[in-house]
């Protein structure tokens, strides 16, 4: 039986705490998990990366998550 690829998740937070508790929870289910605190990355990841979710904070430092999601639909990038 081959092995399957598991599904990427993004998540943007800026509190490490939270990242890394939902990090871990999400890696233990079997998803590939990047985390990372900045949404400008966030965005240069999303452009260039398959992925199956990306799970944002409502309040980041330097861009909050409704400018986030607008500014990567005007990318063209497309995440559940």
């Amino acid at each position: 039986m081959p092995a399957t690829t598991p599904e990427a998740v993004l998540i943007i937070d800026s509190e490490e705490p939270a990242r890394r508790a939902l990090e871990g929870a999400l890696t233990r289910q079997g998803y590939a998990v990047q985390g990372i605190g900045d949404a400008e990355e966030g965005l240069k990841i999303a452009g260039t990366k398959a992925l199956h979710a990306i799970i944002i904070s409502e309040k980041l430092t330097h861009l909050d998550a409704p400018i986030f999601l607008r500014r990567l639909s005007e990318g063209h990038v497309s995440a559940p």
